[in-house]
C-alpha cells in the first residue's frame, strides 16, 4: 500500500513537472571568417561596415536588404516611441480632466470627455507598443535574407549561423 502511495504521488509530481510550458531560446551569432556579429540590426550594420573596407562591390550589392532592414526598424522606432507618447499623453491628459470634474454630477459632459480621452490614449498607447516593438521590427527572415544574399554572392567565405554552443542558450519555465 505504501508503494502505491508512492508511486503515485511520484506519478503526480512527474506530470506536474513536466506538463509546465518551456520556451527555448536560441541565441544566434553570425560569423565571418573569425568576426563574429550579434543576429540583429546592429549585429548586420557592423558586418556591413566590415563588408564595405574589403570589397566594395559586394557592400554595393548587400547594401539595399540592408537599407530595407533599418528602414523597418526605423518605422517600428518611431511608431512604438511616438504613438506610446501620444497614448500615454492623452491617458494623463484623460485622467486630468477627469480628476477635475469631481463630482462628475455636477459636469457630466466633461467627465464622459475625460473618459473618453483616457480610454482612447490607453488604446493608442497598447497598440503603438504591440505594432512598434512585436510586430513591425525587423524578424530572423529580414537577417537570414542578408545572410542568404551575401551567401549567394560570396562562396569562398561565407557568413556561418552560430547557435551559442549547443543551440540552447537558456530554458526559460512559463
Amino acid at each position: 500500500m505504501k508503494r502505491i502511495i508512492l508511486i503515485s504521488l511520484l506519478t503526480l509530481i512527474c506530470i506536474n513537472t513536466f506538463s509546465q510550458d518551456y520556451a527555448i531560446i536560441i541565441k544566434r551569432r553570425m560569423a565571418l571568417g573569425n568576426l563574429e556579429y550579434s543576429f540583429n540590426t546592429d549585429g548586420i550594420n557592423m558586418c556591413l561596415n566590415d563588408i564595405r573596407a574589403k570589397d566594395l562591390d559586394l557592400y554595393n550589392s548587400l547594401n539595399s536588404v540592408v537599407q530595407e532592414i533599418n528602414s523597418k526598424q526605423i518605422t517600428a522606432n518611431i511608431i512604438g516611441i511616438g504613438g506610446t507618447s501620444i497614448g500615454a499623453a492623452a491617458l494623463v491628459t484623460g485622467i486630468v480632466i477627469t480628476g477635475v470634474t469631481y463630482p462628475w454630477w455636477e459636469n457630466e459632459s466633461l467627465h464622459t470627455t475625460g473618459l473618453i480621452v483616457m480610454g482612447s490614449g490607453a488604446g493608442v498607447a497598447m497598440i503603438s507598443f504591440l505594432l512598434g516593438f512585436m510586430v513591425l521590427p525587423p524578424n530572423e527572415n529580414d537577417f537570414y535574407k542578408f545572410v542568404n544574399r551575401y551567401n549567394s554572392l560570396n562562396n569562398e567565405n561565407p557568413i556561418k549561423i552560430i547557435l551559442n554552443g549547443n543551440g540552447l542558450t537558456l530554458i526559460v519555465k512559463l
